[in-house]
């Protein structure tokens, strides 16, 4: 079926393709287990739940403080526990950074960037029906590992920004040269399509202006990770708030005037992934400060690993119940920060959740069998479920 709906595309435009899917989804929608409301995602705008709703405007302020203050609690439970261990903290802060001198290679790293790379090369090479289809779930892995790898990755180089922006530079200006090279052998007119040959590169575009942005948290995360007892500078208390006045800014803006409203979707709409900042702006930029917020409120109160459950449950939550669409790439600045977060300050109980996910994983996979909507077809990752339950799913 996703061949030919894919076929069949060539010859339909994008509204074509839309009510297609929708005359063949009609007669199994209604299955008790694998039914949804959504037949293709990214056709029309009828969700039942968007940033411009009132609730949508109660509930985000609402899961950023519930957020924060899970976050203030874990931490002064956390300071309480520490009044009678503070040799321990000594000697394990010296034996952190001991051992930061001796760098091992992270294969696991690579091996998922590897993978994830491959798989956008393979989409953009004509494979689209593998996102189409979500084959694998590749919609659910694929750009979230390769935003959080990439923000592990900044935390784990030792140089200056600029001498990371640099190698950004030069990595963004060989693929470019790769791609003009191929454009050149294959006679594709560059010239008047020189967008096409850049846009693979963008990534690394987004991926440079979001180091940039987020310096003061890469700072206040090596030294919280250096003085984990101490009290916080006034310059990273200064950042906190910032982020903090930012979020409340930004949602004050949300609650008196409302979110922008979604004004309908077609190709152009979907063309890049600044739609989601042109339509929901104002949200958006509340989502991604409030993120910020929870990280820098983590460095600032010493919290432990359980803030980055906290910073995932806030991310997934509000994606869940407030769907927008997001245009033509997730710039998943959260998800980046997440990844940041995470390589300094580790996940509470990871080691116990990866070894009982390995030792139960037929029971994980039938879990993922059973959650999976087989049934949709289109790019719900950029464009979400119509309904709340198959947004959950």
């Amino acid at each position: 079926m996703g061949d030919s709906l894919a076929e069949v595309g060539e010859f339909l435009d994008w509204q074509g393709v839309c009510n297609l899917t929708a005359v063949l989804h009609n007669d199994d929608w209604d299955d008790w287990l694998y039914g949804t409301v959504t037949a293709r995602c990214g056709c029309g705008d009828e969700r039942d739940n968007d940033p411009s709703t009132k609730f949508s405007r109660g509930f985000i302020m609402v899961l950023v403080v519930l957020a924060a203050a899970a976050v203030v609690v874990f931490a002064w439970e956390q300071h309480w526990a520490r009044r009678d261990d503070n040799e321990d903290i000594e000697q394990r802060q010296q034996t952190d950074q001991g051992m930061g001198a001796e760098k091992e290679r992270l294969w696991h790293l690579d091996y998922a960037r590897i993978i994830c790379v491959a798989c956008v090369v393979t989409e953009h090479s004509g494979g689209e029906v593998y996102a189409d289809r979500n084959i694998a779930w590749v919609q659910q892995w694929v750009l979230p590992y390769l935003y959080v790898v990439s923000g592990y990755s900044f935390m784990l180089s030792s140089g200056s920004i600029l001498a990371y922006l640099l190698r950004l530079a030069v990595v963004f200006l060989i693929g470019i040269l790769a791609n003009w090279a191929a454009d050149a052998i294959s006679g594709r007119d560059w010239k008047n399509d020189f967008g096409n040959t850049c846009f693979q590169m963008m990534y690394v575009v987004v991926i440079g202006v979001t180091s940039f942005i987020l310096t003061p948290l890469r700072q206040a995360l090596r030294w919280r990770h250096q003085n984990q007892a101490e009290p916080a500078p006034l310059s990273m208390l200064a950042w906190t708030g910032v982020g903090g006045a930012l979020t409340l800014i930004l949602l004050i803006v949300g609650v008196v005037r409302g979110f922008f409203a979604n004004n309908g979707e077609n190709a152009e709409d979907n063309a890049n992934g600044t739609r989601a900042f042109i339509v929901y702006g104002p949200y958006v930029l509340a989502t991604y400060s409030a993120s910020f917020f929870l990280c820098m409120l983590t460095c600032a109160t010493g919290c432990d690993g359980r803030s980055g459950w906290v910073l995932m449950a806030f991310m997934y939550i509000h994606r869940m119940a407030i769907a927008y669409s997001r245009g033509g790439h997730p710039v998943n600045v959260d998800i980046f920060m997440l990844g940041m977060l995470v390589q300094k300050v580790p996940l509470y109980g990871a080691d116990t959740f990866a070894r009982t996910a390995r030792e139960y994983w037929p029971i994980v996979f039938s879990l993922l069998l059973l959650l999976s909507t087989p049934g949709v077809t289109g790019r719900c990752d950029l464009h979400p479920h119509y309904h709340g339950w198959e947004r959950v799913r």
